[in-house]
C-alpha cells in the first residue's frame, strides 16, 4: 500500500516538473509599467526625433530670468527662503497672524 501512494506521488511530481520545464520562459517586463506611464504623460512622444535647435530667448535673457527665479521675490536682498521666504516675510511685516 505504501508503494502505491509513493508511486502516485512520484508520478504527480514527475508530471509537475515536466509541465513546468515544457513551458516557454516568461518575458520579464521590469520597468515596462514605468515606461508606459511616462509615455502616457508626454505631450509629444515623437519629440526625441526632432533635432532642430530650440529658439526663443537668447542666452543673456535666459540667464537674467534664471537669476530672477533663483533670487525669488525681493531681488535676493536677504529675504531668504526663495518664494515662500519672501511671502512669509511680507505676511509677518503686515501684522497678520
Amino acid at each position: 500500500m505504501f508503494s502505491r501512494y509513493t508511486a502516485y506521488v512520484g508520478l504527480v511530481i514527475v508530471l509537475f516538473v515536466s509541465f513546468g520545464c515544457a513551458t516557454a520562459p516568461h518575458e520579464h517586463a521590469w520597468g515596462k509599467s514605468f515606461e508606459m506611464i511616462k509615455d502616457a504623460q508626454m505631450l509629444d512622444t515623437d519629440s526625441s526625433e526632432n533635432l532642430d535647435p530650440v529658439t526663443g530667448l537668447d542666452g543673456q535673457a535666459a540667464e537674467n530670468d534664471m537669476k530672477k527665479y533663483r533670487d525669488g521675490p525681493g531681488g535676493g536682498k536677504g529675504s531668504g527662503g526663495g518664494a515662500m521666504g519672501g511671502l512669509l516675510g511680507t505676511l509677518g511685516s503686515t501684522g497678520m497672524k
